[in-house]
């Protein structure tokens, strides 16, 4: 039972994926922590989906029990009428969960709350919040409590509410605004996306698949369950459903899946449920104050075409667990804290927008305004061309990162990867300081290979070598060294070679 004002070393407002993942991590070192959510945004979307490729990530901190167990299937087949022809993709053994999205909300709160008895759930909607001195006050509709750190988890709706409150936008194409007004104008609201979640019974008890359809001004996604029902979602323009009555955006919604040519038959009428938020949406700096911090959809709400929402969900959550642990830390800067966070999301936003603007391209049926709305993609940068004997150096002069080791963050020296828009303390096993000393002097590939061979095995040197000529991280000396690098404006403290 929360005691009134009681504190808490975090306090967690929202309990979706981000905030309870985040909860589960910071459990495992026995911080307190308060999840506050009332429950209400677990209503509408029946059906999460969950890519092979987040398993790793789900299965390294504990959480990928808990979503198997809200697993109906792995989808089996994808069907597509996004191009000029329908297609249909096979994934095998491997095709994504389709997650009962409520059983999912369940089974990651009551791992986050077996974690540790320190974790308190707290069934309250947030009222308020307030900085006092060194703490955060929060105000809820049945207790008042006092926090340490907060992390800001409640989606989507808190992603616009911070934009404008804290004069921190981001345009469409995915840029950060700083000039711009805050105030968000009726035609961006009007031409904001929405979902309009829906389920159906469908004649045949099909294998679990799903199903994606391209419309003239939006696009459909589905999912068969395995169990005679198809849950999904039609995407739109807001201003396409504004102002309607429940009945008449069942119409509207009906008629969209009328038009859609590989989603299975229905046998009973659709229930369309109340339309929600699916826009992307950023804040461009998820560092609200030294003590609170934006995660999940709340600092990034992902498009839904560009997928992948849940895993970026867990890794903000898992992210943010070790900015906490680290700043409430005495033996770690703070600093490094803010940059780490400050980085995985600007990286996650240009993965998303990227996605998203590659899907957008992708979609060949129709020539309309709403599918003009991304740009298309610019081509991806390839790694420079030379010859073995050419000269060698560096692409960004050697820098310092914040890099996660172990439970915290702290700097390090590191290499700036181009291409990848990233920083590594170690290229397989092989440190920054290693690779910055053996290109120091600058020399050609098979010198900088002997260099490395001396303290390291040719395979692991081979394999490093190829991971920093792909990511661009060596370029030929006649290429020069710009000061005005990327790396030196990302972190600004360079590590000298004194300091190596």
């Amino acid at each position: 039972m929360v005691k009134p004002e009681q504190l808490f070393d975090v306090a967690i407002l929202g309990a979706g994926p981000a905030g309870l993942a985040a909860a589960a991590e910071l459990g495992k070192t026995g911080l307190s922590v308060a999840l506050i959510d009332s429950g209400q945004s677990q209503k509408n979307h029946q059906v999460e989906s969950f890519p092979e490729s987040g398993a790793p990530l789900a299965e390294a901190t504990g959480l990928l029990g808990p979503i198997c167990s809200a697993a109906y299937a792995p989808a089996s087949t994808m069907l597509m009428h996004w191009r000029a022809k329908k297609e249909a993709r096979e994934f095998g053994p491997s095709g994504p969960l389709l997650l009962h999205r409520r059983e999912l909300h369940n089974a990651l709160l009551a791992h986050a709350l077996s974690i540790s008895s320190s974790t308190q759930w707290i069934n309250a909607k947030v009222r308020d919040r307030q900085t006092l001195n060194n703490h955060t006050l929060i105000t809820t509709d049945s207790v008042a409590l006092t926090a340490r750190v907060v992390l800001e988890a409640r989606g989507r709706v808190e992603t616009r509410r911070l934009n404008r409150g804290l004069n921190r936008g981001m345009h469409k194409c995915g840029k950060p605004d700083k000039t711009a007004s805050t105030r968000v104008t009726q035609k961006e609201t009007r031409q904001a996306l929405v979902s309009l979640p829906f389920s159906v019974g469908i004649a045949n008890r099909i294998d679990a698949g799903m199903y994606l359809e391209a419309l003239a001004d939006g696009w459909v996604w589905a999912a068969s369950t395995g169990d005679g029902q198809l849950h999904g979602a039609v995407f739109q323009y807001a201003s396409i459903l504004a102002g309607m009555r429940q009945s008449e955006r069942a119409a509207y919604g009906s008629c969209c899946l009328d038009q859609c040519g590989c989603i299975p038959q229905a046998n009973t009428e659709p229930v369309f449920y109340t339309p929600g938020a699916a826009n992307f949406d950023a804040l461009a700096d998820p560092v609200i104050s030294d003590t609170c911090f934006a995660i999940g959809d709340a600092a990034l709400a992902r498009d839904p075409v560009a997928s992948h929402g849940l895993v970026h969900a867990l890794r903000s959550g898992v992210q943010a667990a070790a900015v906490v642990r680290t700043i409430l830390s005495s033996q770690h800067p703070s600093d490094a804290a803010y940059a780490f966070l400050r980085h995985k999301h600007e990286d996650a936003c240009r993965h998303a927008m990227l996605a998203t603007a590659r899907a957008y391209a992708d979609q060949q049926r129709f020539n309309t305004a709403f599918w003009q709305r991304f740009s298309p993609p610019e081509p991806q940068a390839q790694p420079l061309s030379f010859a073995v004997s050419d000269v060698l150096t560096l692409s960004e002069p050697m820098t310092r990162a914040p890099i996660l080791a172990g439970d915290t963050i702290s700097w390090a020296p590191a290499i700036y990867l181009p291409l990848h828009q990233d920083y590594a303390s170690y290229i397989g096993k092989l440190s920054a300081t290693d690779i910055g000393n053996a290109v120091r002097p600058a020399a050609a590939m098979p010198e900088i290979a002997a260099r490395l061979q001396r303290s390291h095995d040719h395979k692991t040197v081979t394999d490093a070598l190829k991971i920093l000529l792909d990511s661009g991280a060596l370029t030929p000396v006649w290429q020069g060294n710009q000061s005005n690098s990327a790396a030196q404006s990302a972190f600004g403290t360079h590590v000298t070679e004194h300091h190596l």
